[in-house]
């Protein structure tokens, strides 16, 4: 007869001591599949978010063309190398008729502070590193006395593009 400190139960069956390594390698072997098997993998990203979500580019009091006091901030994370962040511009319409041209909103390039007319995609920043970054956009917009008074509303589209 063994004695019991030389058997080991568990599980409902019993082994002789001499089989406790054995089981104790095989319960650290599937630790570690476990361990491999959770390690994580990091794929890459981009993140873009504006503050504020919706922006008035303010009231013009006669026609002409007018710096809006509205300021757009582009916060940009990435953990891989990009192509930068363009800007895009629909055309502001007017619920009861008439529109205002992308060509005759101006985003203010925050590199130069030159203004550049939205009738193509607006390129605001060159190709960029992995990190954080902000950019601050103003716009300048052109009326006529075609531009019927009233509320325009349009879409202001913010893309990064693909690594060069």
């Amino acid at each position: 007869m063994r004695s019991p400190h030389n058997i080991v139960r568990g599980f409902g069956c019993t082994l002789p001591c001499a089989g406790l390594p054995l089981a104790a390698a095989m319960i650290a072997l599937m630790a570690a599949a476990q361990v491999a098997q959770a390690a994580p993998v990091v794929q890459p990203y981009v993140n873009v978010s504006v503050t504020p979500a919706s922006l008035d580019l303010g009231t013009v009091p006669q026609p002409g063309t007018y710096d809006s006091p509205a300021e757009l901030k582009v916060h940009v994370t990435a953990n891989c190398i990009h192509g930068g962040v363009m800007v895009s511009l629909a055309p502001l319409a007017r619920a009861e008729g008439g529109s205002i041209a992308p060509a005759r909103v101006f985003l203010k390039l925050p590199a130069t502070g030159t203004y550049i007319p939205m009738s193509a995609a607006v390129a605001v920043t060159g190709p960029m590193g992995p990190g954080i970054f902000d950019v601050v956009l103003k716009f300048r917009v052109e009326t006529t006395i075609a531009d019927i008074a009233g509320e325009y509303t349009g879409t202001l589209t913010i893309t990064c593009t693909a690594a060069p």
